[in-house]
C-alpha cells in the first residue's frame, strides 16, 4: 500500500473486491464515529464500487478499531 497526497493505494495486481472514494475529512468522521459510513454513503459524500456486501463490513472494522484506542 502506498500513501501519496491524500491517496490510499495498493501496488498490487490483484483486484480489489470493493473500493470505497471520499474525503479525508470524511474518512476521519467515520475512523472518529462522528458519522457511520451507510450514512455517508447515502448523502453521497462516499462513493462504493465492487460488492456492497463487503462495503458493509467496513462500519464493523472501525467500530472495533475505536474500541482499541
Amino acid at each position: 500500500m502506498t500513501l501519496s497526497s491524500g491517496t490510499i493505494s495498493d501496488n498490487d495486481e490483484t483486484p480489489a473486491d470493493v473500493t470505497f472514494q471520499m474525503t479525508e475529512d470524511v474518512f476521519l468522521k467515520i475512523v472518529k464515529g462522528e458519522i457511520q459510513s451507510t450514512a455517508a454513503f447515502m448523502s453521497g459524500q462516499m462513493k462504493i464500487k465492487g460488492n456492497l456486501m463487503e462495503a458493509m463490513k467496513l462500519e464493523g472494522l472501525f467500530k472495533k478499531m475505536r474500541t482499541k484506542l
